[in-house]
């Protein structure tokens, strides 16, 4: 008897075990939100919705992007960290919310090294570019106007802690000036701003520049990298002028704490196919980006260098959120 009831139990773990679906394969049971926690029309917002499809298309559920603004990403970044670690909610994340936004204001409720990688997927350098009718077309230009006429220079920014708020924090360590820092929500919103006059001056990615750039509203004085940009040939680089300023956006995507090692590696699957779209691949090198695709555990640790790379910068600094 005692055999037999050894015989029936183990027959009936079996039988649950082929019966329960693993993580990996149950995954994902439901459409998948993504966050992009800055504006529409952004560099975010524009690699969120590029990538969206070919990931929905692998995964057989659709992916939703919902922008959440704010806080220099922050808003987005928090809500992701109250989400569900079951995959089904993940957020295309940068420097910004993934980085320095904790260190600029301690009482977010997140921690970025805390959230779970999964890959990062690219970088691009940010551009210093002034409203077109300043009638400015080089940064010696620039710099020689700030010097004449101080205390009247602004500049426009994705978003407090964002690489286009730090590049012009940087800029005036560098250069001795003062341009006074002025926080939108997103990419979109700042390179508008600019390219309408309400602030002289933004440091920003390609995308969000280039309509401007094309419609004649905004001129590109320099790029912040260590080499110049192929769609911007004409375009020197900071260190051109005399400075060894570089800074770079970069992107990835992150899930909530302690989301499972399968479900990352299914998301990571499918989002490296994503960008290794032929058709994805042209559009990052339209825009300046340099495409990545690291493993989970390079873009966590990516995440915390960051962090420490930033931190006596800001301290130093004395960045507030306000």
């Amino acid at each position: 008897m005692k055999f037999m009831r050894k015989v029936m139990v183990s027959s009936m773990l079996a039988l649950t075990t082929l019966a329960a679906p693993s993580v990996a394969s149950a995954f994902p049971s439901e459409p998948i939100t993504l966050i992009s926690p800055y504006a529409p029309g952004g560099i975010n917002d524009i690699i969120a919705r590029m990538l969206s499809d070919d990931i929905s298309n692998d995964l057989g559920q659709s992916v939703v992007v919902v922008n959440r603004t704010g806080g220099g990403g922050s808003i987005g970044a928090s809500e992701l960290a109250r989400s569900k670690a079951d995959g089904h909610t993940i957020m295309l994340g940068a420097m910004g919310p993934l980085a320095v936004t904790k260190l600029i204001n301690p009482g977010i409720p997140y921690d970025p090294r805390e959230f779970t990688p999964i890959t990062e997927i690219g970088r691009a350098p940010m551009i210093l570019a002034v409203n077109a009718e300043l009638g400015i077309s080089s940064a010696d230009e620039l710099l020689a106007k700030m010097k004449e006429q101080p205390g009247i220079w602004n500049y426009s920014s994705a978003g407090i802690g964002s690489p286009q708020h730090l590049s012009g924090v940087l800029f005036n360590q560098a250069f001795g000036r003062e341009l006074v820092h002025v926080a939108y929500r997103g990419s979109g919103p700042s390179a508008a701003a600019a390219a309408g006059g309400d602030v002289q001056v933004t440091f920003e990615n390609l995308p969000p520049l280039l309509p401007h750039i094309q419609s004649g509203r905004l001129k590109p004085l320099a790029v912040l990298a260590s080499e110049r940009m192929s769609t911007l040939p004409d375009v020197p680089t900071m260190a051109e002028l005399g400075k060894e300023l570089e800074v770079s956006g970069w992107y990835g995507f992150v899930a909530p704490a302690n989301t499972p090692e399968a479900t990352v590696e299914k998301l990571r699957g499918s989002i490296l196919k994503a960008i290794n779209n032929p058709k994805t691949e042209a559009r990052f090198a339209d825009f300046g980006i340099v495409r990545t695709g690291t493993t989970a555990s390079e873009f966590g640790a990516l995440i915390k260098t960051e962090y420490d790379r930033w931190e006596p910068i800001i301290t130093s600094l004395e960045i507030e959120a306000h």
